[in-house]
């Protein structure tokens, strides 16, 4: 097993649960958001909030690329949030499985597999096209292990 997994796979073990709790109560604002049109904009803000201390906890782990992730996770929801965008199925389902693909990496790290972040990029690039960026590059998940 690499040092940086089983560096990293220590602190993670301890967060995991309540990382995972968060994005639930993220992805239950995020059905919240679709289900019920009159709450969209106080739900779509508690599910980007929620995504945001998800993200506050990787940036402490060090695990950079996983938090940039979440920031594309929270430009998408903030974006419909904001914008008034609609939100339709599709766009929810791309953010709820973002969430839930974030969780099995975040796994299969504590579980001592390596934090490449690339692994996470077919999602990533459809967030920041929900996003509304016309160009997402690999590179924004490029976090190589230079120790």
């Amino acid at each position: 097993m690499p040092i940086e997994s089983t560096s990293l796979s220590s602190p993670l073990i301890w967060l995991k649960n309540e990382i995972d709790r968060t994005l639930g109560v993220a992805r239950s604002g995020l059905a919240q958001a679709v289900n019920e049109p009159d709450s969209r904009p106080a739900s779509l803000e508690a599910c980007e909030n929620q995504v945001r201390q998800v993200r506050g906890s990787l940036i402490f782990m060090g695990l950079d690329g996983a938090a940039r992730f979440c920031f594309a996770i929270e430009s998408a929801v903030r974006r419909h949030a904001e914008s008034g965008a609609k939100l339709n199925q599709i766009t929810a389902s791309i953010v709820d499985r973002s969430m839930f693909a974030l969780s099995q990496y975040l796994d299969d790290i504590a579980k001592g597999e390596a934090d490449v972040p690339l692994k996470l990029f077919p999602l990533h690039r459809e967030l920041g096209e929900l996003s509304g960026r016309t160009e997402v590059l690999e590179i924004e998940l490029f976090y190589p292990d230079i120790s």
